[in-house]
């Protein structure tokens, strides 16, 4: 059997976005919202490699929503400390639940990211797209969907400060 990837350079570009992941199993579709821009770090990034860290199988790691989604919502595994890993039954039970899924994601690039700069310009971008990334949430929640996201934060206002996204969204998604 022969699978291919395909990774089109747009996945692999730092940008300040958020991204819409979408995993389909048995006829039910399940959506984590996420953005990309670092509150500890002077970096965003690209969507491919935030996919790569949804998807690790490691219990203590902190980006791995949607592995753990799996694990304790779909599967019913017991959470446990983070310092105590998942076993190799667990592994393999996340495994087969997930290629039996489809996972499709969906970047919406919303600010430039430069590698120079400095504190507050990211720090600026970066919270406006978190306030982007809250208004989506809200949205896909109101629309019934379900979701993967462990919270859902409210938006401080109303305004949607990148409207063309946001319509290309509700569009896309039916929301």
């Amino acid at each position: 059997m022969k699978t291919k990837i395909r990774i089109e350079g747009d996945a692999l570009a730092s940008a300040y976005a958020v991204y819409i992941i979408e995993l389909s199993n048995d006829g039910k579709q399940y959506y984590y919202i996420g953005q990309t821009g670092d509150g500890h770090y002077i970096t965003a990034r690209p969507p491919f490699r935030r996919l790569v860290g949804h998807l690790e199988n490691k219990n203590r790691s902190t980006q791995n929503q949607i592995y753990k989604f799996v694990a304790y919502e779909m599967l019913g595994f017991e959470k446990r400390d983070k310092k105590i890993d998942f076993t190799l039954h667990e592994k393999e039970a996340i495994e087969n639940w997930l290629t039996n899924s489809t996972v499709e994601m969906t970047e919406y690039k919303l600010e430039t990211f430069d590698f120079h700069a400095s504190k507050e310009p990211h720090t600026e971008k970066r919270r406006a797209v978190l306030e982007f990334e809250k208004k989506v949430i809200r949205l896909f929640s109101n629309a019934g969907k379900v979701l993967i996201n462990k919270s859902q934060p409210t938006p401080k206002s109303d305004i949607i400060a990148y409207p063309e996204a946001y319509a290309d969204i509700r569009k896309e998604f039916g929301v």
